[in-house]
């Protein structure tokens, strides 16, 4: 769909029969990019603005490798305590409508000024056509808690919680929690796909913001749960490391969710269903 708007939200605004689907808005600049927009959770307007989606997990390999874009694609290095820096930077990567087969965040991460934010999480390899019915978990914060942030994630890392190892200090700097509300699943579903371990060192029904680990790592997103601040290790419940972290098993875009030495669903490893899920981050 062609539109001079300048996201999903005005999109809808103007015409309240719009659909789910791939629309083209206008950047800052003045030119036209295509974006994915959700026209029905909670009367639409949603504008899809990134992804993270681990290309290579396994024991001992994929960790913060070429593809690792949320992360560090150079390894954990001291000489590189941010990594990529893609939390608090200018780049952009990837496309809306292979949201779930690689990577993506878009020039309105950074441009658009929004109040709340949605996660979707859904399979790897999902056509942007079946984003919202594929997806097992939708869940969006309410209280406008971008809005105290400078209006999206760009300025809140930037400014507020920028990702960096080995400068903050465990737990007092980790970032805030924003409780959420659930149009697909709920806080048993989110708890049901974390590693068993990390069940009771977690509250579900919540998005945290740059967890600082015992370590002093950083870990930017910690999708659908807060961690309690007994919890020393949110490299297992969170993604998106800093560019260097204590082990390697906990740098990458899924930091620490595959453990070495733990099958998927056991110990301190996620479940398949997760580690093979893209998640979806939405402005409105």
């Amino acid at each position: 769909f062609l539109s001079l708007d300048a996201s999903c939200k005005q999109i809808k605004l103007r015409n309240l029969n719009s659909t789910n689907g791939i629309y083209t808005i206008v950047g800052a600049n003045g030119n036209p990019y295509p974006v994915y927009c959700d026209m029905t959770s909670d009367s639409g307007g949603w504008t899809l603005v990134a992804s993270v989606h681990e290309n290579f997990i396994g024991e001992g390999v994929g960790r913060c490798t070429v593809g690792d874009r949320w992360s560090s694609q150079q390894g954990s290095s001291a000489l590189r305590p941010e990594g990529d820096g893609s939390w608090q930077n200018l780049n952009t990567f990837g496309d809306a409508v292979s949201a779930t087969s690689d990577d993506y965040k878009s020039q309105a991460y950074f441009e658009l000024q929004a109040t709340d934010i949605m996660v979707w999480q859904v399979p790897n390899d999902t056509p942007a056509l079946h984003f919202s019915s594929a997806a097992y978990l939708k869940y969006r914060t309410t209280d406008g808690f971008l809005t105290r942030f400078g209006g999206n994630l760009y300025k809140l890392y930037s400014v507020h919680y920028p990702v960096v190892a080995g400068v903050y200090t465990f737990p007092s700097d980790s970032g805030p929690s924003i409780p959420v509300v659930f149009d697909r699943g709920s806080v048993n579903t989110v708890l049901s796909h974390m590693p068993i371990n990390v069940e009771p060192n977690v509250e579900a029904g919540y998005i945290q913001f740059r967890a600082i680990s015992i370590h002093r790592d950083a870990f930017a997103f910690c999708p659908g749960v807060r961690n309690k601040p007994t919890f020393y290790n949110p490299s297992q419940s969170c993604i998106g490391s800093s560019g260097k972290t204590e082990g390697l098993t906990y740098c990458g875009d899924f930091s620490g969710l595959m453990h070495n030495g733990h099958a998927p669903g056991t110990g301190w490893s996620a479940d398949n269903t997760l580690l093979k899920s893209s998640f979806l981050i939405f402005y409105r």
